[in-house]
């Protein structure tokens, strides 16, 4: 291949995976629920994703992150092996979406486009988002992805909130500081009412947003040192921790029981402490109905997973976790499938090597900034994202990790343009 064709057909994904930013951005589930050809076009960028995943296991210039690749790939492909006849659909590659979208990062790292132009279109697409979901969708929009898409869906509160989480880091990195204070002021006031109403998940990742970024801007004021800083954090940290969990013992009765793979689990209405978390047969359990709903389905997952020997490599590419099977977990359609929980979902399906696998890869990342800009200003977008995945499916849908990891990939580029 000569160096214009290069050229060419590097200008042409770049081009095309902005495209697919913006769209995503604002259609987010009505733009991948478009068929094109029997088709969706989420499932197009699924295979996208996987063509350019094994592309850069071969020829990325990135050696830690190729060595990941080629980690996941010996491992799905020694699974794949062994299910490799009991095959019946395309779930293997659902269920391992998230390490194809990996590959978005490196496309996105080598994307020439400018700062400015990617901190505007989030803000524009942001503004966007807010007019569609709370104040106006346009019909003819409405009866496009009706007539057109698969379903048409609002927003979520998980998706918003990443494009949310986005749009600020890129204001802080890329515009002068009063301007990142206004955007941020603006933005904050519009959503954080909203995701009190939508999701606790997102809201407690706002109030981490808030804490962090006030600490930052003392810290810079009143140039209080890095151990005093670090301090404040901790502490920080260690009093909503303790606070969430506040675990006391019950003494519960038993009648109703559902069975998963291996483990018996109790779903009878029980007398409930008047507390966040307790105690139950060894078993953290919440009073909040949605919590103790997730707490039951990762706690159940990590049990199958030992009582199968599943500890290490996980279960099956190709099949629905046991205790998804349930109608209870399914929720109300009867067609959930998904745990809402990045690493569980990653430990039932790969293991501990595939949560080790995806930790190295967030862990790549975060030194690569370290390295560059000698601070870890990124944890204040990374440890939000990964916290509103710990509760919801998102990681596991189409829009969400292509977002975050183009997001990622733009910012690795260069160096912090204001030293805030």
């Amino acid at each position: 291949m000569n160096l214009k064709t290069k050229l060419v057909i590097d200008n042409l994904l770049q081009n095309t995976l902005f495209v697919t930013f913006i769209l995503l951005l604002i259609f987010g589930r009505n733009f991948t629920g478009l068929e094109i050809f029997d088709f969706r076009i989420g499932e197009i960028l699924v295979l996208f994703q996987v063509i350019l995943f094994h592309f850069y296991s071969i020829k990325s210039t990135d050696r830690s992150l190729q060595k990941i690749f080629l980690f996941f790939l010996l491992i799905f492909y020694l699974k794949l092996f062994y299910v490799f006849f009991e095959i019946e659909n395309l779930n293997l590659f659902r269920f391992s979406s998230t390490f194809w979208a990996m590959s978005i990062y490196i496309l996105a790292k080598e994307s020439k486009l400018s700062n400015e132009k990617i901190t505007t279109s989030l803000i524009g697409s942001l503004s966007i988002l807010y007019i569609l979901n709370f104040l106006y969708y346009p019909n003819f929009i409405l009866d496009f992805f009706n007539n057109y898409s698969d379903k048409f869906d609002f927003t979520k509160a998980s998706d918003l909130f990443a494009i949310y989480a986005l749009t600020i880091y890129f204001s802080y990195r890329f515009t002068k500081f009063k301007t990142f204070l206004l955007i941020f002021a603006i933005f904050t006031f519009l959503y954080l009412p909203k995701f009190f109403f939508l999701s606790a998940g997102s809201t407690y990742s706002i109030l981490f947003a808030f804490l962090v970024f006030g600490i930052n801007v003392v810290y810079k004021k009143t140039k209080i040192n890095n151990k005093t800083l670090y301090l404040l954090i901790i502490i920080s940290i260690v009093l909503v921790v303790f606070s969430l969990f506040n675990l006391s013992k019950t003494s519960i009765e038993v009648t109703d029981i559902t069975k998963s793979n291996l483990t018996i689990t109790s779903m009878e209405k029980k007398i409930i402490p008047d507390k966040l978390f307790y105690l139950d047969d060894n078993l953290i359990r919440s009073s909040d109905t949605d919590i103790d709903w997730r707490l039951m389905i990762w706690q159940t997952t990590i049990s199958d997973s030992y009582f199968n020997n599943q500890i290490i490599f996980g279960m099956p590419i190709n099949e629905i976790v046991p205790i998804m099977e349930h109608p209870y977990y399914k929720t109300v359609n009867l067609n959930n499938v998904n745990l809402h929980n990045y690493f569980i979902q990653t430990f039932a399906y790969f293991g501990l090597f595939g949560v080790l696998l995806a930790s190295t890869f967030f862990f790549h990342i975060i030194r690569q900034f370290f390295i560059r800009e000698n601070n870890l200003n990124i944890l204040v977008l990374l440890v939000p994202i990964l916290f509103v995945s710990s509760f919801d499916s998102s990681m596991e849908t189409v829009r969400f990790p292509f977002i975050i990891f183009a997001g990622l990939g733009y910012l690795s580029r260069t160096n912090d343009v204001y030293s805030q």
